[in-house]
């Protein structure tokens, strides 16, 4: 007998149906939160909606990651001992397991075209290196090698580039760093996009590929900066009162939902115009909220 389809899983394909999808910034918006006492993967079927928990887990279920129909969320979870990449139905039905390694597997990014996942694991270096397997787990192959710290990969939507971040150790005078880097699909041409003093990582292209929004540590904090893939247009988006942490475009490009608040604990989902203006909380609990990634 067909399984039957939940009523959460349907609004979330209509959602995501037909040739208006590029125009929408009501789509779904995957998220992590604390408010369950371990992290879990909630969503938000529109903005100004209930979140519901999706992952319903004693484990810790960590960042998220759609399939480019709408249809799945592949995401990492300790369940099994050890962090592991899982995937699900986006109504959270159907967990299962992609990857089955001693090592951690974590940080999955699904490609445009819905057949690879980029993803980090430290199954041949403790520090963490980017690797892609196809989306079914099978396939592994690593991307870059080196001894620096890695975190983060991030399609480009024209699937022939991956941004993500390096740890540049620092000399005797100046503190370890975080900085963008660029690279091909297939792990070439690496060559690094940022140079801040400050830590930028959890790069995310907007949809048409122009724009980078990553963010970066000040001495004040925490902002959310915008550059091209060249380079050059390097803009802080925020440069408030607050943290503001791990950007995400809207399918038009017209909007960025990402995290803000004061920490360790009080963090929310929030939404800005592409410019940085007319921010507005769409979460207000009192644990952390994080990792917002919005269905485009």
């Amino acid at each position: 007998m067909r399984p039957e389809t939940s009523p959460l899983l349907l609004l979330l394909l209509a959602s995501c149906a037909g040739p208006g999808v590029p125009s929408r910034t009501d789509s779904p918006i995957a998220f992590l939160s604390m408010r369950d006492g371990n992290f879990e993967v909630y969503l938000l079927p529109t903005p100004d909606a209930e979140p519901v928990n999706l992952t319903r887990h004693p484990a810790s279920d960590f960042g998220c990651s759609w399939s480019p129909d709408g249809t799945q969320l592949a995401f990492c979870t300790d369940r099994d001992g050890n962090q592991e990449l899982y995937v699900m139905e986006a109504d959270g039905s159907n967990p299962r397991n992609l990857t089955r390694h001693t090592a951690e597997d974590k940080q999955p990014a699904w490609s445009p075209d819905g057949a690879n996942i980029a993803f980090i694991s430290t199954r041949d270096h403790a520090r963490g290196e980017v690797y892609v397997m196809r989306s079914d787990g099978t396939g592994v192959r690593r991307l870059t090698h080196n001894e620096n710290y890695e975190e983060v990969p991030a399609w480009s939507p024209d699937g022939e580039s991956i941004a993500f971040c390096r740890l540049l150790d620092g000399s005797g005078e100046e503190p370890d760093n975080g900085e963008l880097f660029l690279m091909d699909a297939d792990g070439g041409r690496q060559r690094r996009l940022t140079h801040r003093t400050g830590f930028d990582s959890a790069p995310n292209w907007s949809p048409d590929g122009s724009l980078i929004a990553f963010h970066g540590t000040t001495e004040e904090g925490a902002d959310i900066f915008t550059i091209a893939p060249d380079k050059s247009g390097l803009a802080n988006l925020t440069g408030g009162d607050q943290e503001y942490w791990q950007p995400c475009w809207s399918a038009n490009g017209a909007e960025i939902v990402y995290c803000a608040g004061t920490g360790p604990h009080a963090y929310d989902i929030w939404i800005m115009d592409a410019d940085g203006s007319n921010r507005r909380r769409l979460t207000t609990h009192p644990d952390r909220d994080e990792s917002p990634m919005w269905l485009r």
